[in-house]
């Protein structure tokens, strides 16, 4: 599992180390699951952002953090 913190929310993954994986991710984004999975071309992708494609696993839990208004407020649990 690799850890980061963006903008104050920390958020936990695992990808996979086979190159050529194709499927769902494990994100935890405070505590909450972000829906994500690598695609045949290396890509990632997230319903929460329909049609975009990201680089990384890191940029695609940054939009979400950035444009998805659940993600936007804080998710920490009391």
């Amino acid at each position: 599992m690799t850890s980061r913190t963006y903008k104050g929310k920390k958020f936990v993954y695992s990808v996979p180390m086979a190159k050529n994986y194709v499927g769902m991710l494990d994100i935890q984004l405070e505590h909450k699951h972000i829906h994500a999975m690598r695609l045949i071309d290396g890509s990632y992708a997230t319903h929460f952002l329909p049609y975009l494609h990201y680089d990384s696993v890191e940029s695609l839990t940054e939009s979400v953090i950035d444009n998805v208004p659940f993600f936007r407020t804080s998710t920490k649990t009391k």
